[in-house]
């Protein structure tokens, strides 16, 4: 039984006050799709709400990945409905994702298990301890879609690589590895 009732991250409360919170889409590589994305923010407010949490632990189901950021079959059929540009109350959800991951008092951290792509790189790296498994990669291809990464991408990446580096990955869209993440500190 998990610890909160949303329908896709696992929750448990271990010993000492460890909450384990799991992306829970292995088949999809954690991917995010709308529903998914309208209960990170709740999600969040909640954990920052718990007195009995006092350390979170971030990660993804499965061993593939981390979390691929969103769903692009979810893109597609959001298209297909006539969102010309995807589906745009997306964009100020994740401004709401980013604010209330930020507001948790408690450390979280990044068990980065596998990929972490887009808006899963974001939550990875605005954690407290990013922790990558030597076959983890991380990347923010949101220019490969013809879009900036609206969810922090765009700020974060050149604070923690370097104002040059970090346009680099961003304008490139290129995958970066567990061993150059260690590399780039």
């Amino acid at each position: 039984v998990s610890y909160y009732q949303f329908e896709y991250f696992l929750t448990e409360l271990r010993d000492n006050g460890v909450l384990w919170v799991e992306l829970n889409r292995p088949d999809r590589r954690n991917a995010i799709t709308p529903e998914m994305h309208d209960e990170l923010a709740p999600l969040f407010e909640r954990i920052a709400a718990d007195r009995e949490v006092s350390v979170v632990v971030l990660t993804g189901a499965g061993d593939k990945a981390f979390c691929v950021g969103a769903d692009f079959a979810g893109m597609q059929s959001n298209l297909d409905a006539g969102y010309e540009d995807g589906h745009p109350h997306l964009m100020l959800g994740s401004a709401r994702i980013v604010r209330a991951q930020l507001a948790i008092p408690q450390p979280i951290i990044a068990a980065v298990n596998g990929d972490a792509i887009g808006l899963g790189a974001t939550m990875a790296l605005f954690c407290d301890i990013v922790l990558l498994a030597d076959h983890a990669r991380i990347a923010d291809p949101h220019v490969k879609a013809g879009i900036v990464a609206g969810d922090g991408g765009a700020i974060l990446w050149p604070l923690l690589l370097g104002l040059h580096r970090g346009k680099e990955y961003l304008l490139t869209g290129d995958i970066m590895t567990a061993a150059q993440a260690l590399e780039f500190g």
